[in-house]
C-alpha cells in the first residue's frame, strides 16, 4: 500500500486540495473575525 504519497502516476487531481483547505479553515476564519469584532 502506497497511500502516503502523491506522485504523477495518481488519480487524485491535487488542485482540489486548495478548496478543502479553504473548506476545513473557514471555522477559524470566521471565529477570529468574530473575536476581532468584540
Amino acid at each position: 500500500f502506497n497511500l502516503a504519497t502523491y506522485d504523477s502516476g495518481d488519480t487524485f487531481d491535487q488542485s482540489k486540495a486548495q478548496g478543502f483547505i479553504e473548506i476545513f479553515g473557514l471555522s477559524s476564519k470566521i471565529a477570529a473575525k468574530r473575536d476581532l469584532q468584540a
